[in-house]
């Protein structure tokens, strides 16, 4: 469901000042700020020859569903050199799974 020659994609995130300074963060800890995140991504490919269906399909379908997932993550600065960033990500639509749990590395800049 992920090949084509067509893609659309989308997010919405919502993040939380988790630790830092007083006035940024829930508790204080100015030496690794850090941000508490809520998402969910969606994506669909499709082809001339397969469009896309947009409808709720939970189970699993050679239709070309968009496939979404939701899950959480907490973004934390390492000395501003490094971003590190535990995520679990979980699918709700198309081919259902279990949840996954993964790490991010970022420049810190």
């Amino acid at each position: 469901q992920l090949v084509g020659s067509r893609i659309a994609v989308g997010n919405i995130e919502l993040r939380i000042p988790f630790s830092g300074p007083e006035r940024y963060g829930l508790f204080r800890f100015k030496y690794i700020p850090s941000e508490l995140s809520l998402f969910m991504d969606t994506g669909v490919a499709w082809d001339s020859q397969n469009s896309p269906v947009f409808r709720w399909l939970p189970e699993e379908t050679d239709d070309r569903v968009p496939v979404m997932t939701i899950g959480a993550s907490l973004r934390l600065n390492i000395l501003g050199y490094v971003i590190l960033e535990p995520f679990y990500a979980m699918p709700v639509q198309g081919k259902i799974m279990k949840g996954a749990f993964g790490l991010n590395f970022y420049p810190g800049w």
